[in-house]
């Protein structure tokens, strides 16, 4: 049972929505949707479902969808619009909005993407009802090297050294960089995540470090992903890919703990903590002159290395239940409730199918996995077979 709010003026259509809806326990109308923010503002319980026939200005349309999203998390929030506006839409996205549906709606339109929406919910709210996860149980699978990986992680967290994460793509790096960061006493602070290898090298200084208006045409005054985790923590993917006169810059902010922009006469003061992630030999790029070894010795204060997935077999049982769980409950890849370790609902595997899994060499390691678990579940039927386990 649930409480669900519906804002509309049209009646026909209400009582239409209340058919296709799950059952609830607390149903409210709003026919003035331009109440609807106070109304969802004022609840002590939050509402489960918030669904909105856009009949008032855009604005307070978004400001809606953020009230609802504000009340709590799970909430699930349906807007139907007779708008094709590019950006309103996407703002709508922004703000909350879980599906946007097309007026006049179908409603067996509507009643699919409410029954996809309330089996994520159930995922989320049997999440938010259970004990609070502590950030390692992020890191799925109870193998040697995982456990490793594990302390090797509570005692770094604790410190405020750099960080170096190594290991092959896909092993998973960006989720030990955040459960670091989730330990640390910097964990109310900023996360900022960026790819080197996907910046090109002429934007990458501007990128970290910022730039001032006028520093060349077209710049702006803006802060870089060093000043943007100031307090917090930066996290490099790929740093290997950083070009030569970026690592000069680098290293220097490591070292001054200062931060100058592009275009700017003064170094402005910072508190970032850096965790560097590679899935190259760096030391052998510093032996052979492509990455600079100053800056490599600078990094490598606390190295954690990541084995590949065919090293650590006997999690991939926990891993491949986990996606399942993920999959089933329509919880995108790299989304925050990505990082609950409770595993979900799900279809069930059939004989041999996880031999199957555990004897493969997953090149693509934990990305691959999740990948080929997507694929089984949207060819599979009630049960996942061994045939439903593709690789590519």
């Amino acid at each position: 049972m649930y409480r669900l709010l519906i804002t509309s003026r049209d009646r026909e259509l209400i009582n239409s929505l209340r058919a296709v809806l799950p059952p609830v326990v607390y149903s409210s109308v709003v026919s003035r949707p331009e109440y609807a923010e106070r109304i969802v503002a004022a609840q002590k319980e939050p509402f489960d479902c918030l669904l909105i026939d856009h009949t008032i200005q855009k604005s307070d349309c978004v400001k809606l969808i953020e009230a609802g999203r504000n009340q709590t998390h799970h909430i699930i929030i349906i807007l139907l619009t007779e708008s094709h506006e590019t950006s309103f839409l996407v703002e709508c996205t922004k703000a909350g909005a879980d599906t946007i549906l097309n007026k006049p709606v179908q409603l067996s339109e509507l009643k699919e993407a409410a029954h996809k929406l309330f089996n994520k919910y159930h995922f989320l709210k049997k999440q938010a009802l259970s004990e609070e996860s502590p950030p390692l149980r992020k890191l799925i699978g109870r193998s040697p090297p995982l456990r490793e990986i594990k302390s090797q992680v509570v005692i770094y967290a604790r410190a405020e050294k750099n960080v170096l994460l190594t290991g092959e793509s896909g092993t998973g790096k960006d989720v030990v960089a955040k459960t670091i960061h989730k330990l640390s006493s910097r964990k109310n602070g900023p996360y900022v995540p960026e790819n080197c290898g996907a910046i090109p090298e002429s934007l990458l200084s501007t990128e970290l470090f910022g730039s001032e208006r006028g520093a060349y045409t077209g710049a702006v005054s803006r802060p870089g992903s060093f000043e943007a985790a100031d307090g917090g923590t930066l996290f490099l993917d790929e740093i290997g890919e950083m070009g030569y006169r970026s690592q000069a810059s680098f290293l220097r902010v490591l070292e001054e703990h200062t931060v100058r922009r592009i275009g700017a006469r003064k170094n402005r003061p910072i508190n970032t903590r850096v965790i560097a992630a590679t899935n190259t030999n760096l030391k052998r790029a510093a032996a052979a002159g492509h990455f600079r070894q100053d800056l490599y010795y600078r990094l490598n204060t606390l190295p954690i290395h990541i084995p590949p997935l065919r090293d650590r077999r006997e999690d991939i049982p926990l891993l491949a239940s986990y996606f399942l769980g993920l999959t089933t409950a329509g919880i995108e890849a790299g989304s925050e409730f990505e990082s609950v370790a409770d595993h979900g609902p799900g279809k069930p595997f059939g004989p041999g199918v996880m031999d199957k899994l555990v004897n493969y060499h997953w090149p693509g390691n934990i990305r691959e996995l999740r990948n080929v678990i997507d694929r089984a579940v949207l060819i599979s039927g009630e049960r996942i077979e061994v045939e439903h386990i593709r690789f590519l």
